[in-house]
């Protein structure tokens, strides 16, 4: 039987997938079997002999449609980060979280997409800032070279950004 944070982190990868796949009007966001990135960082000896679509589709925590420019990761956690830490300067938990799915975006040409819950405090997503430098958001947190939202506010702005750069 899995773990108590690994169904906390699959449930998190299932309601994120839910949420792009009505929010996008799609059925093509799924959580990747198996999860932690098949593919990913911590797993990329596995794709030794794997097709190159096979690879594509199994990288990051979510299996997204090919049009979409992002890989994704999926955080589920008790209490990081620490947001007034953030405030302050680096956060180690998040940092690494952000080396994680840069490392897939890399290797798949993708922007890095990454998405976290914090118990009690809420969900976000971070971005690289560059990509939605036009998007007009009303609250959001700058980290490094990272815009972070919160859920509610990328789901209000995402289907007009998403629909103009197709």
């Amino acid at each position: 039987m899995a773990s108590k944070s690994k169904r906390k982190g699959s449930a998190f990868e299932n309601d994120i997938s839910k949420m792009l796949n009505t929010t996008f009007d799609t059925e093509q966001f799924a959580r990747t079997p198996g999860s932690g990135a098949w593919m990913g960082r911590s797993n990329s000896a596995k794709k030794s002999g794997v097709a190159q679509e096979a690879q594509d589709t199994l990288r990051g925590d979510l299996i997204t449609p090919k049009e979409f420019p992002y890989i994704i990761e999926c955080k589920n956690y008790e209490d990081s980060p620490a947001y007034h830490k953030i405030i302050q300067g680096p956060d180690a938990k998040l940092d690494g979280w952000l080396k994680e799915v840069e490392f897939d975006a890399d290797e798949a040409g993708l922007e890095p997409m990454l998405w976290f819950k914090t118990t009690r405090k809420g969900s976000f997503v971070a971005v690289k800032s560059k990509v939605v430098a036009d998007v007009d958001f009303e609250y959001v947190l700058k980290y490094r070279d990272y815009t972070i939202v919160s859920l509610d506010t990328f789901k209000t702005h995402s289907t007009s950004y998403w629909n103009q750069n197709k």
